[in-house]
């Protein structure tokens, strides 16, 4: 079954690059590839939406760039397969449509690789519904029963504000 990999980026600014009157826009940047690579690529547009309103529908701009073998939303993150053709410094457009009828653009940046990939990527089948709400829900249990403080011993995940992370060992 197909999950979510960690090549998702997160719209939106961080509270500490907030200043009265200006906007600073985050650089969103997937990790490098290699072209003939394939693999899935999110956007998270949480910090983009209001309450209650989630990704309707989603568009990728990769015309001569890579191949979609296909596209999901789940709620507010939005994931494609992408099998890159092009190489260099590329950027791809994501657009989403809301539940309450909202555009949302961002571009995308990411270094491929003109050094072929050694392996062939063959995507998986596109994911359903079914198979991602067992997932949220596996995903939300699992994350609802850690510790919400760093347990501080290294190695364990701990809840930070609904995000698993990982704890870091105190000196």
């Amino acid at each position: 079954m197909w999950a979510p990999s960690a090549r998702i980026v997160r719209t939106g600014t961080a509270s500490c690059a907030r200043l009265r009157g200006l906007y600073m826009a985050p650089l969103l940047r997937w990790p490098p590839t290699s072209i003939g690579s394939g693999a899935d690529y999110s956007v998270d547009f949480n910090n983009s939406l209001s309450d209650g309103e989630y990704v309707a529908a989603c568009e990728f701009g990769t015309d001569g760039i890579a191949t979609q073998s296909w596209t999901s939303t789940f709620g507010n993150i939005v994931t494609v397969w992408l099998t890159w053709s092009a190489s260099g410094p590329q950027t791809i457009p994501v657009c989403v449509l809301t539940s309450k009828g909202n555009t949302f653009q961002v571009d995308v940046s990411i270094a491929v690789s003109s050094e072929a990939s050694l392996l062939t990527p063959v995507p998986p089948g596109s994911p359903n519904e079914a198979s991602l709400a067992s997932f949220k829900a596996l995903y939300d249990a699992y994350r609802d029963s850690l510790p919400t403080a760093d347990p501080g011993d290294g190695t364990s995940d701990w809840n930070n504000a609904g995000i698993i992370g990982k704890s870091v060992e105190s000196s």
